[in-house]
């Protein structure tokens, strides 16, 4: 909906539901006095990333972890329910995955879901026409550039953060982005 923003607003978001950003993430984020959002996948909820199954696997969030996060104001959307690639499923499944992930998720937190993230990032068109059609009113890509009030709520840019990225750099991309926003 409509309101006002801080002078220089920035969301945190977390994609996967991975343990860790209960562990180390939300700890750090109580002491700064931030929130966040954080992205599930419904099906593998209290499981592991089975989606990279030539990876490690990394345990997810629990129901628990989940509950006392929200308790802590942190905030969640949906990652679909198996983290597959939007763009690859024929539509009657794509419409699955983005329907029965928000409505476990609402299920599970109580609360409506609005956000979604596409899983690798991948969407085009008719994904988000169905994004929208399930239920989503915004949607998260990661595309270096600026959000404003025309951006497509279903194509809201983020910048992506690993755990090799150096706050220098992470302040000149900023730097940069907000020259871009005035040309």
């Amino acid at each position: 909906g409509a309101g006002t923003l801080p002078r220089r607003p920035i969301i945190l978001t977390f994609d996967d539901g991975y343990r860790s950003t209960y562990e180390i993430a939300w700890p750090l984020l109580q002491r700064h006095g931030s929130t966040a959002t954080v992205f599930l996948v419904s099906d593998l909820i209290g499981k592991t990333n089975a989606w990279d199954a030539d990876e490690i696997q990394e345990p997810l969030l629990g129901p628990g972890e989940i509950a006392a996060m929200r308790a802590g104001h942190i905030e969640f959307g949906s990652h679909t329910k198996t983290h597959v690639a939007l763009t690859t499923l024929p539509p009657p499944r794509a419409i699955a995955e983005l329907r029965d992930s928000r409505i476990a998720l609402e299920r599970l937190l109580g609360d409506t879901v609005r956000v979604l993230c596409y899983p690798y990032g991948k969407h085009n068109s008719a994904v988000r026409i169905l994004a929208r059609e399930t239920g989503y009113e915004a949607a998260v890509i990661a595309r270096r550039r600026l959000n404003s009030p025309a951006t497509d709520p279903l194509r809201l840019a983020r910048l992506r953060m690993d755990p090799n990225t150096r706050l220098e750099s992470l302040r000149w991309t900023l730097i940069q982005l907000r020259w871009l926003f005035w040309t």
